[in-house]
Formats: C-alpha cells, structure tokens, sequence
C-alpha cells in the first residue's frame, strides 16, 4: 500500500482521494476551510441562491457515473426558470432579467439603459476580438475599457 497526501479538499482534491483510496492507497487529505466541496457551495441571500463556483453535474455524464461508482449519494434538481421561455437569467437587486447571449436580446433587455447598451454593445465586439495587452489581467482590461459601473459588474460577471 502506498500514501498519498492530497492538498485541497474541493472537488478536484475529493476526486484525487477517492481514485487513490479506491486503488487500495492509504491517502491524508488536506484542507483549510471547515467544509469540503471547495468553491462548489450555494450560498442563500434575501431568497436568492448565489453560486460560488461550478458545481453542477452532467446527469449520465462521466462525473455522476464515478459518484454512483464510488457510493457517493448526491441530490439536487435542474435549476428552476425564473422567466418564461429564457433558460438562465441575470438577477439584479430583486428583479430577474433574461441573459444577454447576442445583441438582439442586448437591445431587448430592460436591464440597461440606451447608454449601458451602446457601452455593452462594445464590450461584446472586445470579447469577442480577444485582444489585450501583454500582462495585460482581467481587472486591468475592465478599468481601461468600461467605464459604467453597472456595464464593470456585467463584464466581471461574465468573466468570471
């Protein structure tokens, strides 16, 4: 039998022990939050759920067949559809809008204003050119693009 420390319990340092373990290995795992998972954890807030990080599961897919492999009991549901006809949404203070995913939907959102938009319009046209400077992080191409503080909170969300 051989040992394994395994630093980090999110999911990537869960799946690294269970493979090992399952291998017959004896494995120490190593994390510094209290609670497992990593960053794939909703949090509830005013009777929202924010997700912090990727944590969602391909029904079928290759993940959910090594949790069934593993024994690992999961739960969860398809998210529900806030707005009739739009598969995700943008929530902003309480109100959901659907997401912007072209510019047609750009210019149909009421989530921003006519000025907002033009600015959108352009962050879209640098996203997809994908040009920045050398050393160039993603903080830095927000302050030197954009400039309205809802169109900044927008970039960072689609960015992130």
């Amino acid at each position: 039998m051989r040992k394994y420390t395994v630093v980090g319990g999110g999911l990537a340092g869960l799946t690294a022990a269970n493979a090992l373990a399952a291998a017959g290995n004896r494995v120490t795992l190593l994390e510094q939050s209290r609670n497992l998972g990593g960053r794939a954890k909703t949090r509830r807030k005013d009777g929202y759920s924010l997700n912090l990080g990727p944590h969602a599961l391909y029904r079928g897919g290759i993940a959910a067949r090594t949790m069934e492999q593993w024994g690992i009991r999961y739960s969860g549901a398809i998210p529900g559809r806030p707005i009739r006809g739009h598969r995700t949404s943008i929530v902003r203070g309480q109100e959901f809008y659907p997401s912007i995913t072209d510019l047609g939907s750009l210019l149909r959102t009421r989530m921003f204003g006519l000025g907002e938009k033009v600015e959108l319009a352009n962050l879209l046209r640098l996203l997809t050119a994908g040009r920045s400077r050398e050393e160039e992080n993603m903080a830095e191409w927000v302050d030197r693009h954009l400039r309205t503080e809802s169109v900044r909170r927008f970039a960072e969300m689609v960015t992130r």
